[in-house]
């Protein structure tokens, strides 16, 4: 009986360093991902707004941005920029 208490205690002790070793390797995973698109970021931030303009300048370039981005989007949701008329005229049949 005394052995089986202790298979069952390694057993727990076992399995919850395995936890504790597994959780640390994905709390090192994550900062090091945590850090990468940080740094992917700032890169990408730097290319829309240069970190050298004032803060008004900024918020101002940004939000030009995402309303080109947002035209470009709903463009393309349209059926690339072409008139209702001529999609209309357009079928899939026709160009066999």
């Amino acid at each position: 009986m005394q052995t089986r208490r202790h298979r069952v205690f390694r057993g727990i002790w076992w399995s919850s360093n395995l936890l504790l070793a597994t959780a640390f390797v994905s709390m090192l995973y994550y900062c090091h991902r945590e850090y990468s698109v940080r740094w992917y970021l700032d890169g990408f931030s730097d290319a829309i707004v240069p970190n050298s303009l004032p803060v008004e300048q900024k918020v101002e370039a940004i939000l030009n941005w995402m309303r080109a981005e947002t035209i470009a989007r709903d463009r393309n949701r349209s059926g690339g920029g072409f008139p209702s008329a001529i999609r209309r005229r357009r079928s899939p049949i026709s160009n066999c």
